[in-house]
């Protein structure tokens, strides 16, 4: 772009020149420019250049200036000179898909044929192209769909055109699944939109039921009316014959969809025969087909299935009374479904109550929050499960394994369990840790141990005090009884051929001592004879013994010998009634 500066007199002179940003910003939308222009005498025009930035982008016309300044030799400027960008751009095609979701049904053969519309707005007399691929969801290319890509061409006039992927059909009971098909590389007159992704659902069509044979009835009370749906069932992956089960409703029940809560109950006939699985992977089987029937037939997401009624996992029937069931992809807040007492509360049989869930294929998943802690489970293409709750806690398990999931908050009390093979969850409680204060619990025991050591120590201390304070009476009392109870001895005759001497007291001099009688002894009593006095005589003087050890020597040898002690006057005494009687 040039810009042409005059000048109306002859002589030299300079001027300086440089552009400035309007709407057009340097850079993006011209080069900036600056200089000195020198005339020389008898030029009049000199010229500017600026060069302007070309793109494709629709906008509106952008402008910048040219200012002159510091002119010499007397020269004198004018105004600025305005230099206007003008658009050339057309605006683009804006290509999009309309709309971005397909389903069918993938049939049970051959191939069933999906269209997705591609729509071209704005601009549509050009001549434009886009590319597309697909890829895999839950549905893998090769087995569920194949898989298409291309380039789409649109003339001029030209607004939509479709791309169609065709789905592989069978028979097989599994989950709806789905496909991605992508837009990408709009050609030169075109842009992708937001809408540059679609889905596809292949849909199942195929039923594990051999068709509704029960019959419905209806129950009628005062104030309740119940309504059981009989069905019977035909698990094609376990083919071991017809069975059948009820839905029922629980009016006083309602899940998290608003829905009333159903009971579902299995005949004899089917809980029989699914007691004579003995294969773990026809057991699965089994249970996650019939699941997956009912909650294709009947809808019942949060319905109750005892576990004791199908062949579930051991881990699972030993802590769990029964399974609320849910389809892949639900996300399951106990406290909204109103199972969040039951998942922690044990019934009358010692269990509680978990959630089961089947997970067929790749990408099948469920997430379960309880008390603000969630766990997720997926099962992935090799057939294992990922599980991992929200304190980032994560693993790896395979079909028919067992995995602890710790919460982040352990003063809650409870960590998820998980049985693979669809998945079951149920909670474990764990024990909050305990607040034992400045002392750990090994430290408290410690604590109490010196406690009752000093305890034993204080009582000890107490009944050998007290016991040889009643020995010093005892003592006193021996000695004195001792002393008056001694015989007089015949001179020259040996102490074993002397004839008794009976020594006799008075009543009253018993009484005072404390000493009963009987009543036919009169007012005198036979008390010793000289052999007893003897024995007696003896007995006082170890009691002496003792008692001096005692004074000096230690405690425990001061009792052992006041036990020896007591037990010596117990033979003694018993002499003594002997010769009295």
């Amino acid at each position: 772009m040039s810009f042409t500066v005059n000048r109306q007199q002859g002589g030299t002179s300079t001027v300086d020149y440089a552009t400035a940003d309007g709407t057009a910003a340097a850079g993006s939308d011209y080069t900036a420019a600056a200089g000195t222009l020198s005339f020389g005498s008898g030029e009049t025009s000199k010229t500017i250049s600026v060069t302007v930035t070309g793109d494709t982008t629709v906008e509106s016309d952008e402008t910048f200036t040219v200012s002159l300044s510091n002119p010499s030799n007397g020269a004198t400027t004018g105004s600025s000179a305005t230099g206007t960008i003008t658009n050339d751009d057309t605006t683009p095609a804006e290509i999009n898909f309309n709309p971005t979701s397909v389903s069918s049904a993938e049939g049970n053969s051959g191939n069933t044929a999906m269209t997705f519309t591609v729509q071209r707005t704005v601009v549509t007399n050009t001549a434009v192209t886009v590319d597309y691929a697909t890829s895999d969801g839950t549905a893998a290319a090769g087995s569920d769909y194949t898989a298409a890509s291309g380039t789409l061409s649109f003339g001029s006039g030209e607004t939509s055109k479709t791309i169609t992927v065709q789905a592989t059909g069978d028979t097989t009971v599994e989950s709806d699944e789905t496909f991605t098909v992508t837009l990408s590389n709009a050609g030169s007159g075109a842009t992708i939109g937001s809408s540059n992704t679609a889905t596809g659902t292949i849909t199942n069509d195929d039923s594990t039921s051999g068709g509704v044979t029960g019959s419905i009835t209806t129950t009628t009370t005062t104030t309740t009316t119940t309504t059981t749906t009989t069905r019977r069932s035909n698990i094609v992956t376990v083919p071991v014959g017809d069975w059948e089960y009820a839905v029922t409703p629980q009016p006083d029940q309602t899940t998290q969809e608003g829905e009333e809560r159903s009971k579902i109950t299995f005949n004899d006939d089917l809980k029989e025969r699914a007691r004579e699985l003995t294969d773990p992977t026809e057991k699965r089987e089994f249970v996650s087909g019939l699941v997956s029937q009912i909650l294709t037939e009947d809808s019942s997401k949060g319905g109750k299935i005892n576990t004791e009624d199908l062949p579930f996992e051991e881990e699972v029937t030993e802590s769990v009374g029964e399974v609320a069931i849910f389809p892949s992809g639900f996300n399951i807040l106990t406290d909204v479904e109103g199972i969040e007492t039951d998942m922690e509360t044990l019934d009358e049989n010692g269990k509680r109550t978990g959630v089961y869930v089947p997970l067929s294929a790749a990408g099948d998943m469920v997430s379960l929050t309880h008390k603000s802690e969630t766990v997720n489970v997926t099962l992935l293409a090799d057939g294992s499960f990922y599980s991992e709750v929200q304190n980032g806690d994560s693993g790896q398990g395979n079909t028919g394994e067992t995995m602890v999931r710790p919460v982040s908050n352990s003063d809650l009390g409870f960590e998820f369990r998980l049985v693979f093979g669809s998945v079951t969850i149920f909670l474990t409680t764990a024990t909050p840790p305990r607040n034992y204060g400045f002392l750990d619990p090994i430290e408290w025991v410690l604590v109490a141990l010196a406690a009752l050591v000093l305890l034993v120590g204080i009582f000890f201390c107490f009944f050998a005090r007290h016991f040889q304070c009643d020995w010093r009476r005892c003592k006193l009392s021996l000695k004195k009884k001792a002393k008056d109870d001694q015989p007089e001895a015949v001179e020259g005759t040996p102490v074993h051929q002397q004839q008794p001497v009976r020594k006799f007291r008075t009543k009253d001099s018993l009484e005072i001592e404390g000493i009963e009688m009987g009543e036919d002894e009169g007012d005198r009593v036979v008390v010793q004879n000289e052999p007893v006095v003897a024995m007696e005589k003896k007995a006082s003087d170890e009691q002496e013994g003792v008692q001096e050890r005692s004074e000096s020597g230690s405690g425990e040898e001061n009792i052992s010998e006041v036990i020896d002690l007591v037990l010596n006057q117990a033979f003694t005494s018993s002499e003594h009634l002997a010769s009295v009687g």
